[in-house]
């Protein structure tokens, strides 16, 4: 349950700092987090992106301030970070479909992004098992991707239908592969704040060639919370079990131990697909 009270400690500190040059990098330290590990936690528990959320919290309280107060448009767009009128105007209309002068004039209704409170605590929420693994390596076809505005929902089920295209002609193109009926999709974190490396492929031994095309990803031996996804329409049940595994971990003393989780997809005979989704933890 540590990082409700990080998350919660982080999202007071953007609360503070509206008026501050003060980023979603910042709020990330202030939660003692990894900026990719911040990212999806907070992401996950608000629905929206760290920088989203200072983005809209601070137009919100701009628009407040327009309505309520004699301030200048320029005075209210530099005490909220913008480096120019034009670019708060740009922003203010974006956010709301009229500009700040608009606002001011028609003192119209504007909608309100409010606070980030914490939920009732949910009575139900996913039980994985826990499992212990050694040291392994995949080999395939790799991606890198953001959570940011939601593009690994669409790049990351793109990369899927290519490499499962032509009959997977691409996946059978891997060597010295273990087991063909068993692949993974492995999340990586990167240095580029909330881009992260997405990696479709097979389980191989550690020394196995790395052909021109592909890439190698060797995950440490740890300990997994794992939480079966049910079946249905893919990816939706994989994005709808991710958001409620963050539920699990919000009430649980387990923590996320940093990157490398990972999505395992099994197949039985009969052309049916099994999928588990693999969280590296401590705790």
């Amino acid at each position: 349950m540590q990082h409700l009270s990080r998350i919660e400690r982080a999202t007071r500190a953007m609360e503070e700092n509206l008026t501050a040059p003060f980023t979603a990098v910042d709020a990330a330290r202030a939660a003692c987090y990894s900026y990719y590990h911040f990212h999806r936690l907070f992401a996950a528990r608000t629905g929206v992106s760290p920088g989203e959320y200072l983005r809209r919290r601070r137009l919100t309280e701009a628009a407040r301030l327009l309505c309520r107060s004699r301030l200048s448009i320029t005075r209210i767009a530099f005490d909220f970070q913008y480096e120019s009128v034009e670019s708060f105007s740009k922003a203010f209309r974006s956010e709301f479909g009229l500009s700040p002068r608009q606002a001011r004039r028609t003192l119209t209704p504007l909608p309100c992004f409010l606070p980030y409170r914490q939920p009732v605590a949910e009575e139900h929420f996913m039980t994985p098992k826990l499992v212990e693994l050694p040291a392994f390596s995949i080999l395939g076809y790799q991606i890198e991707t953001t959570h940011e505005e939601g593009a690994n929902f669409i790049e990351i089920p793109q990369l899927w239908e290519r490499v499962m295209a032509n009959d997977s002609q691409l996946m059978q193109a891997i060597p010295g592969v273990a087991d063909r009926m068993v692949s993974f999709g492995v999340c990586t974190a990167t240095k580029n704040g909330p881009q992260f490396l997405y990696t479709i492929g097979f389980q191989v031994a550690a020394d196995t060639p790395i052909p021109r095309s592909m890439a190698k990803v060797d995950i440490q031996a740890s300990r997994y919370a794992v939480f079966d996804v049910p079946e249905g329409v893919m990816p939706q049940t994989i994005h709808d079990t991710w958001k409620e595994l963050w539920q699990f971990f919000d009430h649980s003393e387990l923590e996320v131990s940093g990157s490398g989780d990972f999505e395992r997809y099994e197949e039985d005979g009969d052309g049916r697909c099994c999928c588990s989704i693999w969280m590296p933890i401590r705790g």
